[in-house]
């Protein structure tokens, strides 16, 4: 396809973050781990919006303990430049459409990256709502 969009409502309980890696929320990612997307959790704490883009190879979904380890070279990542907040009801969004890859949060633009002239997103594959934390990074919610 040529445009992409991902969307879910969100109310975290509780959230924490590794040093590393990110929480899910959605994601769809295929088993060599260079195609899919996902809406996550960054590591700072900051909702990011996730598109592979077919190029390279990352770890495979069995690596640190199944949770996935992408590689910089396949993915391409827009972060949004409001935190998470627990216990509000958040709705989030990704797009991506003419080379453009953007993220709201409640409706508003908050980041887009130009230049993204391929997606690979693993529209065959299951899409998970959660799923693929490790201990260490986690959070609960509705």
């Amino acid at each position: 396809p040529s445009e992409l969009t991902v969307e879910i409502w969100v109310r975290l309980s509780e959230v924490s973050y590794s040093s590393s890696l990110f929480a899910p929320l959605i994601r769809s990612i295929g088993s060599d781990a260079a195609s899919g997307f996902a809406l996550v959790i960054s590591e700072a704490g900051k909702w990011q919006f996730l598109i592979a883009n077919g190029d390279g190879t990352s770890a495979s979904q069995g690596a640190r303990s199944g949770m996935l380890v992408l590689s910089d070279a396949a993915w391409s990542v827009c972060t949004a430049t409001s935190s998470v907040v627990v216990g509000e009801w958040t709705h989030i969004a990704g797009t991506y459409a003419g080379g453009v890859q953007r993220i709201f949060v409640n409706g508003v633009l908050e980041t887009e990256a130009t230049g993204v002239t391929r997606m690979s997103p693993n529209l065959d594959g299951p899409v998970l709502f959660g799923g693929g934390c490790e201990a260490a990074t986690t959070q609960c919610g509705d």
